[in-house]
């Protein structure tokens, strides 16, 4: 088997899908491009926040402004409460052996706060938005991102840290 340079030099035949691996690790340039990728390609992602009662899991639609991750929810919802508590949350987006995990601190946002181009965003995703007088929105900015697709990755998965892209 030949061997690569970088990932997006390898034809599709040198992804082994058995093992999930190529014969290279992307670089740290290779892999924020494909987390920016998914961001802006991606509507749903994992949302976990937490409380002394324990972790909370749910799988919402989201709306990237380049920036930041924002997601709607109910104003009274659990998940709004964690934030409110702890100012933090992690989101996983993509699959187990492709994934971006961001680390995020978080706030709440009313509707009315958002610019129109996030407001037309949101509705695209949920043409019921703008009828959704309970609902506020959470603006998480990353703080820590980490991209892996393989075990090869895992080393140099962290590609975002303290809020600044490595690399």
């Amino acid at each position: 088997m030949e061997t690569y340079q970088n990932v997006q030099e390898a034809p599709e035949a040198e992804y082994d899908r058995a093992t999930r691996s190529t014969t290279q690790p992307r670089s740290i340039a290779q892999r924020r491009a494909a987390a920016l990728d998914m961001l802006q390609s991606r509507d749903r992602l994992w949302l976990c926040t937490g409380s002394s009662s324990g972790a909370h899991l749910i799988p919402v639609g989201f709306v990237w402004d380049g920036e930041h991750i924002m997601i709607a929810t109910r104003e009274q919802s659990v998940t709004v409460a964690n934030i409110r508590s702890s100012g933090t949350a992690r989101v996983a987006i993509g699959e187990p052996d492709d994934v971006v995990i961001i680390d995020s601190t978080a706030s709440v946002l009313g509707v009315d706060d958002l610019e129109p181009e996030v407001v037309d965003a949101f509705v695209r995703l949920n043409h019921r938005f703008k009828d959704l007088p309970e609902h506020v929105v959470l603006r998480l900015v990353p703080t820590r991102i980490l991209v892996w697709k393989d075990f090869r990755e895992h080393a140099d998965r962290v590609i975002m840290r303290d809020g600044i892209w490595l690399g």
